[in-house]
């Protein structure tokens, strides 16, 4: 596949694939808007990511931090100006929905997948684009009251995280 593929169609694929990530974040995003952005329970935002036959579980919002290194990979490459503000657009959108919906998985999944592209491309700025993820994460979880960090507040509370103890009577 590799041999066949030329920089230009592979620019072209991470573009596609940008947009893709920019229309499900603008779709998820006017969801959360309808309902008032209100997640304070954890089945009322699951229940408001089921629009989409793509996107059945708020995890499933990994798809957008998955995505998020091509966009990036977009903006440091040279790309025209057009090309960069979609990829901007798209891995803030992204963000801002992926902590709208309080998926943990893909918060952690999009910083992750940002400072290793960030790795790959410039050594140098992967620190700091994984200090500056989590910080805009931050900043978009305390605009909504924080609601991402109670999530995560919620795994010191249990002696064993998420679906960990259910697993475990299978076992």
């Amino acid at each position: 596949i590799v041999t066949q593929f030329t920089e230009s169609n592979i620019h072209a694929l991470f573009l596609s694939l940008t947009i893709v990530a920019l229309i499900l974040a603008i779709t998820s995003l006017w969801v959360a808007w309808q309902h008032g952005f209100s997640f304070k329970t954890t089945g009322k935002a699951h229940r408001l990511v089921h629009w989409s036959p793509i996107l059945v579980s708020r995890n499933d919002l990994s798809l957008l931090s998955l995505i998020a290194p091509l966009s990036f990979t977009l903006i440091l490459r040279k790309s025209q100006q057009m090309v960069k503000a979609i990829a901007i657009l798209s891995i803030a959108l992204s963000a801002f929905v992926i902590v709208a919906y309080q998926s943990r998985g893909a918060t952690i999944t999009l910083i992750v997948a940002l400072m290793a592209a960030a790795a790959f491309l410039r050594i140098k700025l992967a620190l700091v684009l994984g200090l500056a993820s989590a910080t805009i994460v931050l900043i978009i979880d305390a605009l909504l009251g924080f609601p991402l960090a109670e999530r995560f507040s919620d795994l010191l509370d249990r002696p064993i995280p998420g679906r960990l103890e259910q697993w475990g009577v299978a076992w």
